[in-house]
């Protein structure tokens, strides 16, 4: 854990970082991450179902049933 957590800490400079401003980017990037995993679980398997709908249209000219 402190060798992953030493690489994320000079990855990102957050040791020039004063702790409010860790903060700030630690919740921003949670925010971020939370948006995108709840748009793949939500959207993705709709999109997928489209997707498949469409190449079997331009694969054999005609919709699938």
């Amino acid at each position: 854990m402190w060798r992953c957590k030493m690489w994320v800490w000079t990855t990102f400079a957050f040791s020039m970082l004063e702790p409010w401003e860790i903060i700030l980017l630690l919740t921003i990037f949670s925010v971020f991450f939370l948006l995108v995993i709840t748009g793949l679980f939500k959207y993705l398997p709709q999109q997928l179902v489209f997707l498949q709908l469409r190449s079997a249209y331009y694969l054999w000219g005609q919709e699938a049933d």
